[in-house]
């Protein structure tokens, strides 16, 4: 127990300043991964929207472009795929932030096609650490 609490106030120690109040489109088909990541991303502050694919995020995205400052995707879904995604709203006059998660496997996809990625599964420093970079850059 004791060690449970000391890691708890290590990785509070190292998520101080990694916390953000933006509105982040999460999209990923697994209906439990979403509401994991959701969850996480919510407790570092976050608003969070979600999506169960990419056909409903481009929805959701023009629905409140101004509202959403990124989107973290899965790379790999049926239907419209993360990168496909990424393509759609890199079109528009004012494209998001876009960071895609994803299996290992697909981060050389990544990398060739310019995309920031984050490897699953990821620490929850990780992904503070990586958003808060994406959003200020």
């Amino acid at each position: 127990m004791l060690t449970t609490l000391t890691n708890r106030k290590r990785e509070a120690a190292n998520l101080a300043g990694l916390q953000g109040t933006e509105t982040i489109l999460l999209v990923d088909d697994d209906p439990g991964l979403r509401d994991s990541i959701g969850e996480l991303l919510c407790l570092l502050g976050y608003r969070v929207l979600q999506a169960a694919d990419g056909s409903q995020a481009l929805k959701t995205f023009l629905a409140k472009p101004r509202e959403i400052a990124a989107v973290v995707s899965d790379a790999v879904m049926p239907g419209m795929s993360g990168y496909q995604l990424h393509e759609r709203l890199h079109a528009l006059q004012t494209p998001p932030r876009f960071l895609l998660i994803s299996a290992t496997e697909q981060a050389t996809e990544a990398r060739r096609r310019g995309i920031p990625f984050l490897a699953k599964p990821f620490r929850t420093y990780e992904l503070a650490k990586t958003l808060r970079e994406l959003l200020a850059s």
